[in-house]
């Protein structure tokens, strides 16, 4: 039986599970930063988050320095960090602290056709699914193994996913190292790897009702794998561009799957509440199993309005391109 072993543990190179040192990925912020994580949030925690709030490092100078110092870990060494949780900071200081660390990582995108820059993910309806139309982030179905960054041409560096309210039953995350999935393939079937460098048909779901045309994998100068993956999207928009996939390009495809579903390239990571994931996007995959709500919960702004109940599943994103 031929066992994929990654090729070097060193930064730049691909990890598995059982070579990823979890003490390298996990960063907890000092008191002083914590203290102005706090004090930003007593100033600015009733604010609408969802579009933009200015952040201002001089009123931070300790957390700010220490997102300088996390990332590299994300540009060059294993492509994730986990940020622990501030003790004491309630649903709105998290949002707040998450959206913190994206505006010094670099610039928040707008997500929606709203304009939305931050996106709460949560179960919206129960009863309308991906295949109905409805965006990931918005549903309690489980995922196939994927990329964010699919909705524009662009690509960006940053994907980060914050918890709130993790789920009472489900949920947990699959993290993939994309260096690890190419090297695998590499080894196992090289065509594949040259037709996802191919065009395919992409959607701006959610953000315009335009298409474009974009490689499923590239390469950066350095020669390192990009990914640009969500198979339940793409498939969706070579429909709507009227030009059905090849056989070639659905072997290819299947090959990426199977590749993604390796169970020993899969990391397994339930996200705490206050937890934050910052990875690059375009080498990291990720997806979540299915997940369900307590009965009778309601939206987290019902609760931080003052409703009683069990809150849903809610977890935070951004998308960030760095200021170069």
């Amino acid at each position: 039986m031929n066992t994929y072993l990654p090729t070097s543990t060193q930064p730049g190179h691909a990890w598995v599970p059982a070579t990823l040192n979890m003490a390298e990925v996990t960063i907890t912020l000092s008191a002083a930063a914590a203290a102005e994580m706090h004090r930003l949030a007593e100033r600015d925690g009733k604010q609408d988050l969802t579009k933009s709030v200015a952040i201002d490092t001089a009123d931070m100078p300790a957390f700010a320095s220490e997102v300088e110092a996390l990332r590299p870990k994300v540009d060059m060494g294993n492509r994730l960090v986990l940020v622990q949780p501030v003790p004491g900071l309630n649903s709105r200081g998290i949002a707040l602290q998450h959206w913190a660390l994206s505006c010094l990582l670099g610039e928040p995108l707008v997500q929606n056709s709203e304009g939305q820059r931050m996106v709460y993910i949560w179960d919206r309806d129960p009863n309308k699914r991906m295949r109905d139309g409805a965006r990931y982030h918005q549903s309690r179905e489980g995922g196939d193994v994927h990329t964010d960054n699919v909705n524009i041409p662009e690509r960006w560096h940053y994907l980060l996913f914050g918890c709130i309210v993790p789920a009472v039953i489900g949920g947990t995350n699959a993290i993939v190292c994309g260096i690890a999935v190419h090297d695998h393939m590499m080894e196992t079937v090289p065509d594949a790897v040259e037709i996802l460098r191919e065009e395919f048909w992409w959607e701006y779901r959610g953000i315009s009702d335009a298409l474009y045309q974009a490689p499923v994998l590239t390469y950066d100068d350095a020669g390192l794998p990009h990914f640009r993956y969500l198979r339940t999207y793409l498939e969706s928009a070579h429909a709507r561009a009227g030009q059905p996939m090849t056989d070639r390009q659905l072997w290819a495809l299947g090959a990426l799957d199977a590749a993604l579903e390796t169970p020993h390239l899969r990391l397994l990571y339930k996200l705490a509440p206050g937890e934050i994931l910052i990875a690059s996007d375009s080498r990291i995959f990720h997806a979540r199993t299915c997940f369900s709500d307590p009965m009778g919960a309601i939206p987290l702004r019902d609760s931080e309005a003052g409703a009683q109940g069990p809150v849903k599943r809610t977890l935070i994103r951004t998308w960030v391109q760095r200021k170069d």
